[in-house]
């Protein structure tokens, strides 16, 4: 294998490596300790302050991620891979995207969340949340990672945006609608990007071809920077018309601005990380991995 191939392969290795223990992390600190408990209740009762009618009208978006809209996602995976005559690489995303999304479903019935801060529990209704990790955050991050995978490189810097914002949006919006706390949705970030990691360290170590990586790539931190932005500004207008009185605890307030901060950054990193990783970075159907000298289309 070329040098160059081999170090981005060791670097989605490592990527997917750091992610699985971010999330492994997350689970010790936040679930298994009674000041991560308290922390990630209070953010998550903070999210009170937004009204009736903006809780209902978040929960109504992320009920349209439902079991057609996966099989829509596979599909499009597929079928992106095969008209770019990349079929194994839409195969291998497609195959990563539905054991990211699996493991996310049987993590949440195998991790248990012991009741170590009864203060803070007391005042969560656990019948509304759908605990560690969460899945629609594990299906926006692996998606938005999938399409970049599988996207060529002159549309990868505007698949990276879409996916920034797409990915930001949806994990944000699981804890307005009070379905997962943040450290939830958090794990489900680091759980999606483990396994999409892990399938661009096969596909750039069996397929991968390294070209001269486009010149807009430069543009990716400001692109970061204006999608979190967006984010933010789109979570103050869903908590615009917000009480304030309606959170039952001190200091929550506070914890959700500062929890929906947290996960739109780590949910927009995870995005422009792994697009960095891919520059330059093509899936040759050949399995060839000669350095490129030119773009590819």
């Amino acid at each position: 294998m070329n040098a160059s191939l081999e170090s981005r392969t060791r670097a989605f290795a490592w990527l997917a490596c750091a992610s699985a223990l971010a999330a492994l992390c997350l689970y010790v600190v936040f679930i298994r300790t009674p000041h991560g408990q308290r922390w990630d209740d209070r953010a998550y009762l903070g999210s009170l302050l937004a009204s009736l009618e903006a809780r209902q009208r978040v929960t109504s978006i992320l009920h349209e991620i439902s079991i057609s809209t996966l099989v829509f996602m596979v599909i499009l995976l597929l079928v992106i891979g095969l008209l770019r005559k990349r079929l194994a690489t839409g195969i291998l995303t497609a195959i990563a995207f539905g054991g990211a999304v699996l493991s996310a479903e049987v993590l949440k019935r195998v991790l248990h969340r012991p009741d170590l801060a009864s203060d803070m529990n007391s005042l969560v209704n656990e019948t509304n949340i759908d605990t560690y990790p969460s899945g629609h955050a594990t299906i926006a991050i692996s998606f938005a990672l999938g399409l970049l995978i599988v996207s060529s490189l002159r549309a990868r810097l505007a698949v990276a945006a879409l996916g920034m914002l797409w990915a930001a949006w949806i994990s944000m919006a699981a804890l307005v609608a009070g379905w997962h706390r943040p450290s939830d949705i958090a794990g489900g970030i680091a759980l999606g990007t483990c396994w999409m990691a892990g399938a661009a360290a096969l596909a750039t170590r069996r397929r991968g071809r390294l070209g001269a990586p486009t010149g807009d790539i430069r543009w990716l931190p400001a692109i970061a920077g204006g999608a979190l932005l967006l984010a933010l500004v789109v979570v103050t207008f869903w908590i615009s018309r917000g009480d304030p009185t309606q959170i039952p605890v001190t200091g929550g307030l506070p914890a959700f601005l500062l929890g929906q901060v947290l996960i739109g950054v780590v949910a927009i990193g995870a995005v422009t990380s792994f697009t960095y990783l891919l520059r330059g970075l093509s899936f040759d159907r050949t399995g060839c991995t000669a350095v490129a000298t030119t773009a590819e289309t």
